[in-house]
């Protein structure tokens, strides 16, 4: 027995693929090449500008300003030695001050202390000397009345005191000087007339 195929639906039509193009359209190579330069222009011009400006003008900012920080920093600290520099300078300053002030311009204090010493007699010695604004307080012990009387007139005939006045003089039994002597005790005060000379 012999088959006929009969087909009643005609000839199928071919499927079209997923890349199928419309009809009518050309593809140009140049456009594409037009698409594809202006797709890297517009994502990798934006990407480079930005790196660019990233490593050329942000970090040398960057760096910069971190410097300047640093500098700030360094010179808060010098701005407080300068302080501390400055208190130590007034210390010191002030203890000049009252240096001077002790021996005056030429050093007047020691030349009253060296004329003091050159007025007092051998046989007399001093025990204290006080000195108070312009005045000067000077006691002391001696052998006998003449070397304290002796040590008066010395201070009245002296440069740089005037204007001496005797204080308390007694004799003290109880103190044996040399060869079983009493000792005679004085006080002295006198002005300070050497210029720049104050006492404290």
């Amino acid at each position: 027995m012999k088959y006929i195929t009969v087909n009643l639906l005609g000839e199928a039509a071919p499927r079209p693929s997923a890349l199928a193009l419309p009809a009518g359209v050309d593809l140009d190579a140049g456009l594409i090449a037009v698409v594809i330069v202006g797709g890297i222009v517009a994502f990798g011009v934006p990407q480079l500008a930005t790196w660019g400006v990233e490593r050329f003008l942000n970090e040398p900012a960057t760096a910069q300003i971190e410097a300047m920080k640093n500098e700030v920093g360094r010179s808060k600290i010098g701005s407080q030695q300068l302080v501390e520099r400055q208190k130590e300078l007034e210390g010191l300053e002030g203890d000049l001050r009252s240096l001077q002030g002790l021996i005056g311009p030429g050093g007047t204090w020691a030349g009253v202390l060296e004329e003091l010493r050159a007025i007092t007699p051998t046989d007399l010695w001093l025990t204290d000397v006080k000195t108070e604004g312009q005045h000067i307080e000077v006691s002391g012990a001696a052998l006998d009345y003449k070397a304290v009387a002796y040590f008066y007139t010395n201070f009245q005939n002296s440069r740089n005191f005037a204007g001496p006045v005797m204080g308390s003089v007694s004799e003290d039994a109880a103190a044996q000087g040399a060869g079983g002597r009493n000792i005679v005790r004085f006080t002295i005060r006198a002005s300070i007339i050497a210029p720049g000379v104050t006492g404290s």
